[in-house]
């Protein structure tokens, strides 16, 4: 039977080999147990010579090469936030997914008064994929704080088990990426995604589940918003409207997005569009959008 660095050196070849050799660039290995990885220097290019962290990972690799890291059993041993300050970086948890199984090791970041990762103007076209996340009341798992452009955020476990503000909070720009296959977990205090400034992006296939305040309260101009399910725990019966998705921008496509609450129908409409002040009209594209099993408009402010 291969171990687990046999597994992961084997899905990095096939990741090179998917992508061509002009598509991917380097291969750094970490793991965050100290009893295997280090810091040290000409550490991270082989599974059986991982690095520490992925700072030291990311100081490795170069702007615009597709340098991939690799991480595997990880946990809190960053100085937190991760600043992802190269571009085309793939940073990806392996084996994990949404939620680690107890027989695989995992990638769990519990950042406390930070954001777990920081995206800037430094951190075009990352991905960022397989980890569980969580902050605290006051800071997100991820903090988009600059201009990002075509970012991929996927596959990762947001605030599933510690209390954290939001999931993802763009205080600056996050624009023409894709977020998809994400859980936005019960431990969320206020939003999974929150921000006044998406522009050309792509939300879909996201499970947002028993979150405190909005699923996705968006601003800007996103692209599309297709095919996330919303679900509002036993005792959040009655929520204020707009708790699935509210809307504060314009352009976008809202279609296939489904919301339910625990032994009800919906009491009140779990989308929002306010992005004209004009009552009865939108600047957005609502197709069949559903709370419980009816399809819905939005309320329109």
């Amino acid at each position: 039977m291969a171990t687990m660095d046999e597994m992961i050196l084997k899905a990095a070849n096939y990741a090179m080999w998917l992508g061509g050799r002009n598509n991917v660039g380097k291969i750094i290995h970490v793991n965050g147990d100290a009893s295997l990885g280090d810091d040290r220097a000409g550490m991270g290019f082989k599974p059986e010579a991982p690095l520490l962290t992925m700072e030291a990972a990311l100081d490795l690799c170069r702007n615009g090469k597709h340098d991939h890291i690799l991480v595997s059993d990880c946990y809190d041993q960053e100085t937190f936030p991760v600043l992802v300050d190269k571009t085309t970086v793939h940073i990806i948890a392996i084996g994990v997914g949404f939620l680690a199984r107890l027989s695989m090791p995992w990638c769990t970041l519990s950042a406390g008064a930070n954001a777990v990762f920081e995206l800037t103007a430094l951190s075009h076209y990352c991905e960022i994929a397989g980890f569980q996340m969580g902050a605290d009341g006051s800071n997100p798992c991820i903090l988009v704080s600059g201009g990002v452009q075509g970012c991929w955020i996927h596959h990762n476990a947001l605030a599933t088990q510690i209390a954290t503000q939001d999931g993802i909070l763009v205080t600056g720009d996050l624009a023409n990426g894709l977020v998809e296959w994400n859980l936005f977990g019960k431990a969320l205090t206020r939003d999974g995604m929150r921000g006044g400034s998406f522009s050309e992006l792509a939300i879909q296939d996201n499970l947002l589940s028993r979150y405190g305040g909005i699923g996705l309260n968006l601003g800007g101009e996103p692209y599309a918003v297709l095919r996330n399910k919303f679900y509002r725990g036993w005792g959040a019966i009655g929520a204020a409207a707009g708790w699935a998705i509210t809307m504060v921008g314009a352009n976008c496509m809202f279609d296939d997005n489904h919301a339910a609450e625990s032994g009800d129908v919906p009491t009140n409409n779990p989308y929002k569009d306010t992005s004209t002040g004009v009552p009865g009209t939108t600047k957005n594209a609502w197709g069949l959008n559903y709370k419980g099993a009816v399809s819905t408009y939005p309320d329109v402010a």
